[in-house]
């Protein structure tokens, strides 16, 4: 729900105009504010956001990521999320969040055009390491996370098997959903919903 709170804000420069954790509950997609069914979460941002959301499956690629982020769109993300750092684990679902997708760096070889530097990492950044110790030339994805006031960075990759192996959890605490609908799957939100009409 943060995730929406966000996206309204930044999109529509004002907060929700109901409490999401009432409409969601009344909805029963949520008894608690966590949501593991990305559609009732769309359904949510949709209708009572003004959102313009479009479900990606499966999980992106980097240069899907980069031609939303050159629109000015956003990807709401499902990850596994360390409770201590933030960073994308794989925890089988228990650590389940949802982040926005805010930039993306890749390593520049000396081939970059000026077109690609949009999404360019800068030479400060520090670089993953493998177990090796070599340098982990994944694109690096940056993503804002609800319950984080710094910004996470992690690789592409690590991301994108943080949010595979994304699975079933206690179903009692979901009434509507069967199991999480998280899997391979983000959200584009692409602004108000009133602009793509």
């Amino acid at each position: 729900l943060a995730a929406l709170r966000m996206l309204t804000e930044y999109y529509h420069g004002t907060k929700p105009s109901i409490s999401l954790l009432t409409q969601s509950q009344q909805q029963g997609y949520t008894t608690d504010g966590e949501m593991f069914d990305i559609r009732n979460l769309m359904a949510l941002g949709e209708d009572c956001c003004g959102l313009h959301l479009e479900l990606v499956t499966p999980f992106p690629t980097v240069k899907a990521i980069q031609d939303a982020l050159r629109h000015n769109s956003t990807l709401i993300l499902p990850f596994d999320a360390h409770p201590a750092t933030k960073q994308p684990c794989q925890n089988a679902g228990r650590h389940a969040h949802y982040g926005i997708i805010v930039g993306l760096m890749q390593y520049d070889d000396g081939t970059t055009t000026n077109e690609q530097q949009v999404c360019r990492e800068s030479d400060f950044i520090v670089r993953e390491h493998d177990d090796d110790g070599s340098v982990d030339n994944d694109p690096l994805v940056i993503v804002q996370h609800s319950l984080c006031q710094s910004l996470t960075i992690a690789s592409y990759s690590r991301f994108a098997d943080s949010n595979r192996q994304l699975t079933p959890v206690d179903d009692s605490k979901f009434p509507k959903t069967s199991e999480p609908f998280l899997r391979n799957r983000v959200i584009l939100c692409s602004g108000s919903r009133e602009n793509h009409q």
